[in-house]
């Protein structure tokens, strides 16, 4: 059920965030990006194995997303200023 929904949410987020990456998506949302890790690190501590969402796809793709669109930054180093 809230799973499922997480899961919804991070469909949904990924269309705007990971698919569009020259646009810089995710620097739009600090807030939901913020929310969403802390969610899933809770339900990577609750259920024992990580959930998939829109930051661990940012995370693992890193490179990529520094590649399509240099002006942009590293996601990566954005989520991790997020969550200090």
């Amino acid at each position: 059920s809230y799973e499922n929904n997480f899961s919804l949410l991070n469909g949904n987020l990924g269309m705007f965030v990971i698919y569009m990456p020259a646009q810089c998506n995710w620097k739009k949302i600090p807030n939901m990006l913020r929310a969403i890790a802390l969610q899933e690190n809770e339900f990577t501590h609750t259920l024992g194995y990580p959930i998939g969402s829109v930051i661990s796809r940012l995370n693992s793709n890193d490179k990529y997303f520094q590649k399509i669109a240099p002006k942009c930054g590293s996601p990566k180093q954005f989520i991790k200023g997020l969550l200090k």
